[in-house]
């Protein structure tokens, strides 16, 4: 979840990221991927795009199966006792009381 959300940027070493970036300039470039080696600017410009459609569409996808894991843990909570959590919850008030902690 957290490199597809918006806040994971990494203009350093991806080249969909560094594009968006106002201070990018294609001379910058160090390395390229095989498939981009001997391309033009807009060439390259193209594949970029494609790729960030794509990581745009994968991201969606992920942050639909997000939405669904989470509804599917609140359904399954709602339906637990929780059983294991308040024992454990107990046992440690239980040794916490026992040294005069409370709360």
């Amino acid at each position: 979840m957290s490199k597809s959300s918006h806040f994971y940027k990494n203009k350093d070493w991806d080249l969909v990221d560094a594009v968006e970036s106002e201070d990018f300039e294609y001379e910058s470039i160090d390395q390229l991927p095989k498939e981009l080696i001997d391309k033009s600017e807009s060439e390259i410009n193209k594949y970029v795009e494609a790729k960030r459609k794509e990581r745009e569409q994968i991201q969606e996808e992920i942050a639909a199966l997000n939405k669904k894991r989470l509804d599917y843990i609140a359904t399954r909570n709602k339906d637990q006792k929780n059983e294991l959590r308040n024992a454990m919850i107990q046992a440690i008030k239980n040794q916490a009381s026992r040294k005069l902690y409370h709360w």
